[in-house]
């Protein structure tokens, strides 16, 4: 069954661009990983440094090799430097309502 994955994070004004020119040119290798179903990226109304992706993955342990992989090649540690604080990454299961 997928899951769904929020990460919710906000950027440093001052290089919050860079971030999100960043972010847009990965994009495509996130949606070709292994067991990723889609990505959204969106940013708060009133807030264009606050960033709230939702992630369909295939499972919580796809996103968290995902993870693991995106810290290894050093881009989870180039993103850490454009955002105010870790990100909050939440995972959400489908009640099937």
């Amino acid at each position: 069954m997928s899951v769904t994955v929020l990460m919710d994070f906000t950027g440093k004004p001052e290089v919050v661009q860079t971030m999100k020119t960043a972010m847009a040119a990965s994009l495509a290798t996130t949606r070709a990983y292994d067991g990723c179903e889609g990505v959204l990226v969106n940013e708060e109304i009133g807030n264009a440094n606050r960033i709230v992706m939702v992630e369909q993955w295939a499972s919580k342990e796809h996103h968290e090799k995902y993870l693991a992989w995106r810290t290894e090649t050093g881009f989870v540690g180039t993103m850490m430097e454009f955002v105010i604080g870790p990100p909050v990454i939440t995972y959400l299961n489908d009640t099937g309502f």
